[in-house]
C-alpha cells in the first residue's frame, strides 16, 4: 500500500505542478527535491567516454578440485535418518532414486509438515516463513547445542530470499522513517498552496485548483492514518 501511495501523491502532484507554471511557490518545491530556487535544471559538464583499461588476454586454467564429496547419496549421510525422522519426511523409492540421481529433489510445503506461523506479538522482530523453515531444522546457533538431526541448509535459494529480504527491509526502513516524512511535508504543502490559488482564482481556474485540493485530502488521511510496517 505504501509504494502506491507513493505512486499516487507523486502523479497528483506532477499533476498540480504542471497548473502553476510561473508561480514562485514552485521555487519552493524545487527546493525541497534538491533545487536551488529560480534554478530549473542543474548543469552538468560534459564526459568523455574512454575506457579504463584494456582487457588482458585470456588465459587457460584447468582446474584441480581437491575437495571430495564424502557423502554422494543420501544413505552415506551420518545424520540421514535422524533428518528425515525430525523433518517427518518419507520418501518412495522413486523418490530415493531421483535424489541419488539429480542431488537435489522438491518437495510440498506442507510435506515437512504444517508451516511455522509468526509470533502473535506485533513487537516482535520481524518473522519470514522460509528463513524460519530453514532455522528450524538448524538447531541452536551454537554447534555444541544441536543435535544430530540438526543440519545447516546453503543453498542458492535461501541466499537470494535473504537478499530479497535484507532489500525488502531496507524499502520499509526509508519509507517509515525518511519518505514518509518529506511526503506528508510535500503533499500538505501542495494542498495549502492549491487553496491559495483558488482564492486568488476565479471561474473554471478556481474550481481546478479546489477539484486538486479535495483529491489531495485522500493521501493525507492515508498517510495520517497510516500503520507503517516495521521492517
Amino acid at each position: 500500500m505504501n509504494r502506491g501511495l507513493l505512486l499516487m501523491v507523486t502523479v497528483l502532484g506532477v499533476l498540480f505542478l504542471t497548473a502553476i507554471p510561473g508561480h514562485a511557490w514552485l521555487g519552493e518545491v524545487k527546493g525541497m527535491l534538491g533545487l536551488p530556487k529560480g534554478v530549473s535544471e542543474l548543469p552538468l559538464p560534459e564526459v568523455t567516454i574512454a575506457t579504463f583499461a584494456g582487457v588482458p588476454p585470456a588465459k587457460k586454467v584447468t582446474p584441480s578440485p581437491k575437495l571430495k564429496d564424502s557423502a554422494t547419496t543420501p544413505d552415506k549421510a551420518v545424520n540421514h535418518e535422524e533428518v528425515m525422522s525430525f523433518l517427518r519426511i518419507t520418501l518412495s523409492e522413486t523418490q530415493k532414486k531421483f535424489l541419488e540421481e539429480n542431488k537435489f529433489l522438491l518437495l510440498p510445503a506442507n510435506a515437512a509438515g504444517e508451516a511455522p506461523t509468526g509470533p502473535e506479538d506485533p513487537c516482535a522482530p520481524p518473522w519470514d516463513e522460509m528463513l524460519s523453515r530453514f532455522d528450524s531444522i538448524g538447531g541452536g546457533w551454537s554447534p555444541v547445542e544441536r543435535s544430530p538431526e540438526n543440519a545447516r541448509f546453503i543453498t542458492p535459494d535461501v541466499v537470494l530470499h535473504a537478499f530479497h529480504k535484507f532489500f525488502s527491509n531496507s524499502l520499509k526502513y526509508l519509507e517509515k522513517h525518511d519518505l514518509a516524512k518529506m511526503l506528508r511535508t510535500f503533499v500538505q504543502k501542495t494542498q495549502a498552496a492549491a487553496l491559495h490559488y483558488k482564492e486568488q482564482s476565479s471561474g473554471k481556474l478556481a474550481g481546478h485548483y479546489e477539484l486538486i485540493a479535495a483529491q489531495i485530502t485522500v493521501p493525507l488521511i492515508l498517510m495520517e492514518n497510516a500503520r507503517w510496517e516495521e521492517p
